[in-house]
């Protein structure tokens, strides 16, 4: 629609370039105003002396560039950009309303005028009405109604550039303000994260800790009651620690817990849970595991630690560094999580004063003696050989590997008899 003024409404928005001076013609005082010369006018009329009275007139204020035809126009504005076009409307071979319509797509932004003879033609008005023409100036036009359009006609579209300006900075600051938050919301997660392990984990040998394996063991109480499941539990304990910590010092006294720990890791299956339970004690826990597989397991585990060639073991009592074992299971050995673990607990107290380096069951059945026996006197022995030629017994999950990493490592299988030697 047209305003008493000549101005339409619902000019189209669409982003495109804007002459290079706009952003900082934009920083004026209201003292000093605009300087209208930042912002170039393209005047296009096939009669050469109507170009050169525009000129004439208002090249002193404002910057002005001519073109005679529609084509001329066209080419002018691919070699720069323009504020505002001022054409004809009857011309030959383009009028002055085909020549602004092919300006609409490319030029988005530029402020389009129409001069004009005649006011009641139809494509004319179709022009206004659909927000493509800025205004229309009658003929003979005056030069303080030419001066005063372009006046107007250059605030509103640095105006409009100036919004456009704010919008893509807003967008742009949005944008940077959301890649600042996600990086912060990762980085807050991986803290997290972070905190979480160290709240489940114990400082020392990086396995669980305590409070972990507590609420860990009674959820796997609970699955076991819940699906009629077998569930076991080891506690091992380091025989002689205080020997060895006293006589070493308590930073060897630390190094040797981390490797017993890794050790653990090596000999269980991936399901198995190893924890620190406390001081030199560490649990096992064992899902899906039969009391009989868990003493079995207990037994090769505790072969295994006496066989690893620990640093300083010579310091200990028979010369090498053993563990005690107790094992229990559930719903054998206790019906909730508290009475397993009170029932592994004074298996490895049965174990201490029996002798040490040996594996105890809570209360032992005709089968768990036999498993035992199996477990010391018979059972298939895998024997990993390390590159430097020295052997130790291999755990009883299959990723136990050895503990270099050259090819000439490989495994053997042999068979342990009772005669042998623990």
């Amino acid at each position: 629609m047209t305003t008493s003024t000549g101005r339409t409404t619902g000019e189209h928005a669409a982003p495109v370039r804007t002459p290079p001076s706009v952003r900082s013609s934009l920083e004026f005082s209201n003292e000093n105003g605009l300087d209208y010369r930042d912002y170039p006018v393209l005047v296009v009329d096939d009669e050469v002396e109507n170009l050169q009275a525009f000129v004439l007139n208002f090249r002193n204020e404002f910057t002005v560039e001519t073109a005679d035809s529609g084509d001329a126009a066209l080419e002018k504005l691919r070699e720069r950009d323009f504020a505002i076009i001022i054409s004809d409307q009857r011309m030959p071979g383009m009028s002055g309303v085909e020549l602004l319509e092919k300006t609409v797509d490319v030029h988005p932004h530029l402020i389009r005028i129409i001069v004009t003879g005649y006011t009641d033609n139809e494509s004319l008005i179709s022009a206004i009405n659909q927000g493509r023409i800025y205004r229309y100036i009658t003929k003979p036009w005056s030069p303080d109604e030419i001066q005063i359009t372009l006046k107007r006609a250059i605030e509103r579209f640095a105006l409009d550039a100036h919004n456009r300006q704010l919008v893509a900075d807003l967008r742009r600051e949005k944008a940077e303000l959301k890649r600042m938050v996600q990086e912060q919301t990762l980085a807050l997660r991986q803290a997290n994260e972070r905190l979480r392990k160290l709240a489940i984990s114990d400082g020392l040998t990086g396995l669980y800790n305590h409070r972990y394996f507590q609420d860990r063991w009674r959820r796997e109480v609970q699955l076991a009651r819940r699906y009629d499941e077998p569930l076991s539990l080891m506690i091992l304990d380091v025989d002689f620690f205080k020997n060895y910590n006293d006589t070493m010092g308590h930073p060897q006294g630390d190094v040797l817990l981390k490797e017993m720990a890794m050790l653990l890791l090596r000999s269980v299956r991936e399901v198995d849970l190893v924890a620190r339970y406390g001081g030199e004690e560490f649990v096992v826990v064992l899902p899906k595991s039969q009391r009989t597989d868990a003493i079995v397991l207990a037994e090769r585990v505790r072969s295994l630690v006496a066989q690893h060639a620990f640093p300083h073991r010579d310091i200990q009592p028979g010369g090498r560094l053993t563990v005690s074992i107790g094992v229990a299971s559930f719903p054998h050995d206790g019906g909730d999580a508290g009475q397993v673990i009170v029932a592994a607990d004074k298996a490895l107290y049965r174990a201490k004063k029996g002798g040490r380096d040996r594996v105890e069951a809570a209360s032992r059945s005709a089968a768990d003696e036999e498993a035992m026996a199996l477990s010391a006197q018979e059972q298939d022995l895998d024997l990993v050989i390390e590159d430097d030629g020295t052997a130790r017994e291999a755990a009883l999950s299959a990723t136990d590997l050895p503990q270099a990493s050259g090819i000439d490592s490989f495994r053997i299988h042999a068979l342990k008899s009772a005669d042998d030697d623990d």
